[in-house]
């Protein structure tokens, strides 16, 4: 079982409110989308985050939970687009379609520590909140993998 210490790291359990990302200041955002629905993960990057988690939202036809966020400012840190390639070529087994991927929590903790490594504390980071909102659906979904796994081996 996943210890507190491990879901929480740097701004954890704050929340995210996207009215505090200002469009128009040419930061580049990469996110970590969860979809509560079918249990998978988006990996994408953007300008403006509340205009993309809402058509996220829009397209998925579910409200999404914005796991985390890492701002990166121009002629200052990385591009965007190299972390979210790194990223879609680390779990490229685990990619389901498009940006999408089923990751395990400890898959997303991976993600925050990657994300700390480069930001350090200035990283916003909904992964507590967010596991505890859906422990039992994230649980009973690694539970029916279990049983489907042991299934195939009979």
């Amino acid at each position: 079982p996943l210890e507190d210490h491990q879901l929480s790291k740097g701004a954890a359990g704050k929340g995210f409110d996207v009215n505090n990302y200002i469009d128009g200041q040419n930061n580049e955002y990469v996110y970590v989308v969860f979809n509560p629905l079918n249990m998978s993960t988006k990996i994408g990057i953007t300008t403006n985050v509340k205009d993309r988690l809402a058509k996220i939202n829009t397209q998925s036809g579910i409200k999404n939970e914005l796991l985390l966020l890492l701002e990166l400012e121009p002629d200052r840190d990385e591009r965007a687009a190299l972390i979210e390639d790194a990223l879609h070529g680390f779990f490229y087994n685990k990619r389901t379609i498009g940006e999408w991927f089923n990751l395990s929590i400890k898959d997303i903790i991976q993600i925050r520590d990657i994300f700390w490594f480069i930001e350090g504390s200035d990283i916003d980071d909904n992964i507590k909140k967010v596991y505890e909102k859906y422990k039992s659906t994230i649980l009973t979904g690694i539970n029916r993998k279990s049983t489907k796994s042991i299934q195939c081996l009979h």
